[in-house]
């Protein structure tokens, strides 16, 4: 429920997650919240320009993103709701069991 009023949520995303996602950003694309975090190669990858990066260095740059994006509420809704068919073509919970289903049965 907070996440679905939310303008944004704000993610770190954890070193020790480095090559994996964060249920923190598929719940938050799930309800088209949108998302700004750390640049990680595997948010990369899978979500592109649909999310906000900051500098995972610095952090010098959160504040002005985060107000950036709150100012132009068209092009964060656009990249929530890009986020958000994202999550729901391949992360939903059946296409997981779909794909653990496919593993087991060789």
């Amino acid at each position: 429920e907070i996440l679905q009023e939310s303008k944004i949520a704000l993610h770190v995303h954890p070193f020790s997650l480095c090559s994996g996602l964060h249920t923190r950003v598929l719940n938050a694309a799930a309800t088209e919240t949108f998302v700004l975090s750390t640049n990680t190669l595997s948010l990369n990858l899978e979500f592109g320009d649909t999310l906000g990066y900051f500098d995972n260095k610095t952090f010098d740059d959160v504040s002005q993103k985060a107000e950036y994006f709150l100012n132009n509420e068209e092009e964060r809704y656009e990249k929530a709701r890009k986020a958000n068919e994202i999550v729901t073509a391949k992360h939903a919970w059946k296409n997981r069991a779909r794909s653990i289903l496919e593993i087991i049965s060789f």
